[in-house]
Parts: C-alpha cells; structure tokens; sequence
C-alpha cells in the first residue's frame, strides 16, 4: 500500500478528500491540530490495473513552477557583489579608482537583481495562471479518471 500524508487548513479538508478520492487515495486517519490545521493520511492499493497512468495524471495536477531556488542565489549573489564593492569603496577609500570596481562589482549585481525580479514576475504570472484554469483542470482530471476506470472495468467484465 502506498502511504501519503497532507497538512491542509481545516477549511479545505473536504475538497483535499475529494482531490485525492479521485485518485484512488483512501482517508485512513485525520488529525486536528491545534493551530486550525489538519493532517490527513491516505492509502492506495499500488495493485489496480491502471496504477501508472493513474499517476501520470495525478502527476499534471502538480504545478511545474520556476524553481524559487534561483531567485535566491540571483539576490544571494547580487547581494555578496554590492557587499564587495562598499567594502573595496570604504576600505581603499582614498586610492579607490570606482570606474573598475563599479563595472566589475556593481553593475553586475544590478544585473542579477533585475534578473530575479523578472525571474520571480514569470514565477508570479505561472502560478496565477495554473489558479485560474484549476476548475478546468479539475474538470478534465475527473472526466480522464472515469474512463480510465470504464476502460478497466470494461476489460475486467469482457474476460
């Protein structure tokens, strides 16, 4: 049996069942917390038939985002270049020819700054979309679940 567990807000408790019950995913346990959450517990039998292309569709109902690590290491690395150049600025502040330093340190980082804004707009509109057509999605997961299952269910009483 594969296991699963989900934390969720206690107000989408029952649409989180609904989801997974159309995956073949049972409710074994629910736990309340104390901070309005709920941890819940699914099982499903990995022995149906249609196990694989059950999860290749479970799988399109996971969002494919812009990793969120790389906006960090952009900032991260603009951070560590403006850091260089106002520690060569303050340091070697009487021979400190800024022109170099400036291209070399500076305008790098204003670089990868604006990178991550542009990356994190892209990341923002990705998800606003994937929002959006949720509904649709829901729609198309449950209409592909039941004839998948049809199909199966058909070739079960046929033999």
């Amino acid at each position: 049996m594969e296991e699963c567990q989900r934390q969720v807000d206690s107000y989408s408790v029952s649409r989180s069942i609904y989801l997974m019950s159309l995956f073949d995913w049972r409710l074994v346990k629910e736990e309340k917390q104390k901070n309005g959450r709920s941890s819940l517990h699914f099982e499903r039998d990995e022995t149906v038939p249609y196990y694989h292309e059950m999860v290749k569709i479970e799988e399109e109902m996971i969002p494919k985002l812009i990793p969120l690590w790389i906006f960090f290491v952009l900032v991260g690395l603009a951070f560590a270049c403006v850091t260089v150049y106002l520690i060569l600025f303050l340091v070697l502040r009487s021979n400190f020819s800024t022109a170099p330093y400036f291209y070399i340190f500076f305008v790098p980082a204003m670089v990868l700054l604006f990178s991550a804004t542009v990356l994190f707009y892209f990341r923002s509109r990705q998800i606003l979309k994937f929002l959006e057509s949720e509904k649709e999605r829901v729609l198309d997961v449950e209409k592909r679940m039941l004839e998948l299952k049809e199909r199966y269910g058909n070739q079960k009483e046929k033999s």
